[in-house]
């Protein structure tokens, strides 16, 4: 009897599925669109979506395989309490609301999805922590013990390895590199404060920015007519190598660039990355330290499903 297992990544733009089994083959893909649920009042119909389109993998089985568990990767989980707690980008208030108390905005996504799915195992976790978890298994850190997961989407989100182990934290909420500030008093963040990185590093900071998606983006830019696409991806260039310069002192380990953004990256985007990195640190980097995730906007996905091939599948 083959056991397979649901992988879930929920961005700010989209949200992807993956049926996998424990060597990482993928059966059947789906996704759709988180943005068309944008607000507080948009979840119920969001979970709804939701079991639709895992009630849809399901039914893509083979036959005599089962469904053994759901894993899900999303940015603000707490792998402790299974719920999506207070996200910067996904669910918030409508203008006007009259009771726009944060403190609502805890999402027990395990606990309403497993409702559909008796018996059925369901987990959350960070969708870094994810990443990293599809890069360990299938990627670029198969083998590696130290590592520092940078997964460039809507937002911007990081998982840290070491000794082979997730770091969690107490509360579960570790990783959150995208809220760090590094231009104080800069841009405005959705989190309430100013300056944090993920508004001048993550695909939404680029799109805003440049005035364009960034599917229009990147093929200009490999034009290189255009001095001010160049000026805002150094400028992104910039504030990443900032970044994981700091990263590097304090977490002595390779750093892996994930996420929608992953496949973007030329070798001369990391040659840069790595001379700015290096630039004036005590400690530096070799270009074999910083790597490109290898599933791009399936990795959070196929890393969710992971924990839970292992934990709950002992053979296929």
């Amino acid at each position: 009897m083959k056991k397979l297992v649901i992988g879930v990544d929920i961005g700010g733009i989209n949200t992807v599925l993956g049926l996998v089994d424990r060597t990482g083959e993928v059966y059947a893909r789906s996704s759709f669109r988180t943005a068309e649920y944008p607000f507080f009042d948009d979840y119920s119909a969001y979970v709804e979506m939701l079991v639709r389109t895992l009630r849809e993998l399901c039914a893509a089985m083979p036959a005599g395989a089962v469904l053994s568990g759901i894993g899900i990767g999303a940015p603000n989980a707490n792998y402790h309490t299974g719920r999506i707690e207070r996200p910067v980008n996904l669910w918030k208030f409508r203008s006007g609301e009259p009771n726009p108390e944060e403190g609502r905005r805890f999402f027990s996504l395990c606990k309403e999805v497993g409702n559909s799915f008796p018996g059925i195992p369901v987990r959350i976790t960070n969708d870094a922590n994810a990443a990293a978890l599809g890069e360990i298994a299938y990627g670029n850190a198969g083998g590696m013990r130290d590592f520092i997961m940078v997964t460039l989407g809507t937002g911007l989100g990081s998982g840290f390895v070491a000794g082979g182990r997730m770091i969690y934290g107490h509360d579960g909420m570790a990783g959150e590199l995208g809220h760090v500030v590094v231009e104080p008093g800069g841009r405005q963040c959705g989190c309430g404060r100013r300056g944090c990185l993920e508004t001048y590093c993550s695909a939404n900071a680029l799109e805003q920015s440049a005035g364009m998606p960034v599917k229009e983006f990147f093929p200009l830019l490999r034009e290189k007519k255009s001095p001010r696409l160049a000026e805002h991806w150094e400028d992104y260039l910039n504030h990443l190598a900032f970044a994981m310069k700091n990263l590097n002192l304090i977490i002595d380990a390779p750093i892996i660039i994930s996420g929608y953004l992953a496949p973007y990256f030329t070798e001369e985007d990391i040659n840069y990355l790595l001379e700015h990195i290096n630039t004036d640190a005590p400690f530096t980097l070799d270009r074999s330290q910083i790597l490109v995730g290898t599933h791009g906007q399936y990795t959070p996905a196929i890393g969710a499903a992971l924990y839970y091939v292992e934990k709950f599948t002992q053979s296929v």
